[in-house]
């Protein structure tokens, strides 16, 4: 369960501070041990807080799939995944694999080697995702994340097609290992200043 965080207190000009469990101060969760996914979404639906997931202690997931529960993933802010996964499962247009995920901001993972194609298509609050490890970001998988404004994915050689498509707030994009580019890749990113380019 959830610890208790206690009381809002009060900023500069005696303004309060976000309260505990709200989306400007989310709840920090950790989980260890073999990942019980459906439990855990149990839990924070139950609580009704937002919070902070940090899953990298757990274990029993190379493949991570959320699924479409539509619990409580619409109260995680922010999502480690856990070390061991190597992959992010596939979705489809019709139901991208963090659908559910509405208020999702960042998502990290440190051992992921494979972002599934439609993973994060239309997160629109997702400003920033990690994966130091990925050598594979699929096709749309970023797609209309309209917030996301940095990516760095220094291992991935190969990028689908509209990978980050309509992402309007994006600035800098980082693909040094990167073999090829496509040419729907950054459409509609009006923003974007710097993209290292893929190697010769």
């Amino acid at each position: 369960m959830f610890a208790s965080c206690g009381d809002a207190e009060s900023g500069p000009g005696g303004n309060s501070a976000p309260e505990p469990g709200s989306p400007g101060n989310p709840i920090p969760l950790e989980k260890d041990g073999v990942l019980d996914w459906p439990a855990t979404l149990a839990e924070i639906a139950a609580a009704g807080k937002y919070v902070t997931l940090d899953l990298s202690a757990c274990t029993g997931v190379t493949e991570f799939d959320p699924g479409t529960a539509n619990t409580g993933e619409k109260y995680i802010i922010s999502l480690v995944l856990p070390d061991g996964a190597t992959g992010i499962k596939e979705g489809d247009p019709d139901n991208p694999t963090f659908k559910n995920f509405m208020e999702h901001k960042s998502i990290t993972g440190a051992g992921v080697t494979n972002v599934g194609d439609v993973a994060f298509r239309n997160c629109a609050a997702l400003t920033t995702a990690s994966f130091p490890k990925a050598t594979y970001i699929g096709v749309s998988a970023f797609a209309g994340c309209v917030a996301l404004t940095t990516v760095s994915f220094p291992k991935a050689s190969s990028i689908g097609a509209y990978t980050f498509y309509d992402c309007r707030a994006l600035t800098t994009v980082n693909l040094p290992a990167a073999t090829t580019l496509w040419i729907y890749n950054f459409w509609n990113c009006a923003a974007l200043t710097t993209v290292n380019p893929p190697a010769a």
